[in-house]
């Protein structure tokens, strides 16, 4: 587990990508099917807050893009893999990857636990 606090400057970077990729999933009628009672928003925001500070354990660049996206990869770490990074504001969650995920190019899932500005980047398990 590494434990990483985002800047200032990286939750303004978090809450932009977040605003601009809901906006452009919500123009191509894609919605966010999370399992939360938290607004979507907020869930999108934790979301892409999380792909940061895992980009920052994992010491990668992280995905800057807002076009529309469903389902896929959010990064690629240094040895060439990609990582679908599962962020939840809870401390003990668990790191669930639903069947129908498989096949969808990812080679990784890593979780992430906690809440702007704090994370705790638990692991990764490999897609197999």
């Amino acid at each position: 587990m590494k434990m990483i606090t985002l800047k200032p400057g990286e939750i303004v970077v978090a809450k932009y990508l977040a605003a601009e990729r809901t906006r452009a999933n919500a123009k191509a009628g894609i919605f966010n099917q999370q399992r939360s009672e938290e607004p979507a928003d907020d869930v999108e925001l934790t979301g892409v807050a999380g792909e940061l500070a895992c980009c920052k354990a994992c010491n990668c660049w992280p995905d800057l893009t807002t076009e529309p996206r469903a389902g896929g990869y959010d990064l690629r770490t240094k040895d060439g893999k990609t990582m679908d990074v599962k962020t939840s504001p809870y401390l003990n969650a668990h790191l669930l990857v639903t069947p129908n995920k498989a096949d969808k190019g990812t080679d990784r899932y890593a979780l992430v636990t906690g809440a702007i500005p704090n994370f705790n980047v638990i692991g990764y398990a490999d897609a197999k």
